[in-house]
């Protein structure tokens, strides 16, 4: 099991585990607009304006391979306030339903930067959905186990304000709970017999961050170190695709660049990140040979604010 970055090519695939989960309400012009509203997430000016995360099985035939998926995007803090002072159930079905009319409800990429300079991000978990959610199941446990990691993936280094998620069901709401988050509103049930439905909101905060939320959560997302190297946004996609594993020339092909021109991106970050990196004795020292990439993605994995949108203060 692994996660990457979603691509126009799973869309089918996710449409299709979000019918057969059953919880997400939403109009028929909502249904039909995912697949061209999801597309607009991933590909909206030359860059990703959401977090859209695929969890696959590549032991699977290509079919059955993702095995679940996740869409956060960055709202504008006045629209959170709305929503929080007069709560309803179905927050993403509402988004979208605003995007369909051609308005845009979420942050562009140089606002997203200008938010996290300031501190001010809010971020809606729009979908979380699991081809199967038996806690015992093995699907299950191998996609649980990478939650962290996909979390960390996906948010580590922008500098957030608040963090709102709908889930649905006391089960989830129960691990959001664990999480550290704090249920703000219990939804009625539009299905009684089918209490896996019931929505909740649930909220963490950078203000009032519980001791149970988890351990790296406040540096993560809350407190990130201010990021120094100035990675041009083409460089850190490159970053992005390595840290989940793609070679030179899967990369190429995603972003659809030449394989010369990913070499080229990766002189360029190695260069900048070679200065930064401490010797034994706290001195810069400069990375040579075939190492020169393999330090600078292990650099780069521990401070993913060097791989968020940035702007100059």
């Amino acid at each position: 099991m692994r996660f990457r970055l979603a691509t126009t090519a799973d869309l089918p695939a996710c449409e299709a585990l979000l019918a057969a989960d059953g919880r997400f309400s939403c109009s028929a012009h909502v249904r039909e607009s995912l697949p061209t509203l999801w597309r607009s997430l991933i590909d909206g000016d030359g860059a990703p304006r959401s977090s859209f995360l695929v969890w696959e099985d590549l032991q699977r035939p290509e079919a059955e391979r993702i095995q679940g998926f996740s869409v956060g995007v960055f709202l504008p803090g006045a629209y959170v306030d709305a929503e929080l002072a007069q709560p309803q159930p179905y927050l993403a079905a509402r988004v979208y339903e605003r995007m369909s009319r051609g308005e845009r409800p979420h942050l562009t990429m140089r606002e997203i930067a200008k938010g996290s300079n300031a501190g001010d991000l809010n971020l809606v978990l729009l979908h979380y959905v699991q081809r199967q959610y038996d806690l015992r199941h093995p699907d299950t446990v191998a996609l649980n186990a990478l939650g962290p990691a996909s979390w960390h993936f996906s948010y580590a280094g922008y500098r957030m304000r608040r963090i709102l998620w709908e889930v649905y069901g006391q089960s989830h709401r129960d691990n959001m709970l664990g999480w550290g988050f704090q249920q703000i509103h219990a939804f009625p049930e539009t299905d009684p017999p089918k209490t896996h439905r019931q929505p909740f909101w649930c909220l963490l905060d950078r203000e009032h961050v519980r001791p149970a939320a988890f351990d790296a959560m406040s540096v993560w997302v809350f407190h990130p170190p201010t990021p120094s190297l100035r990675l041009a946004p083409a460089e850190q996609r490159v970053v992005l695709h390595a840290l989940q594993g793609d070679t030179d020339a899967a990369v190429a092909d995603t972003l659809e660049v030449s394989r010369d021109a990913v070499k080229q991106a990766w002189r360029r970050i190695v260069d900048r990140v070679a200065p930064v990196l401490p010797a034994p004795d706290g001195a810069p020292t400069t990375v040579r040979g075939a190492e020169r990439r393999r330090v600078a993605l292990d650099y780069l994995r521990q401070h993913m604010e060097e791989l968020r949108p940035w702007s100059q203060p």
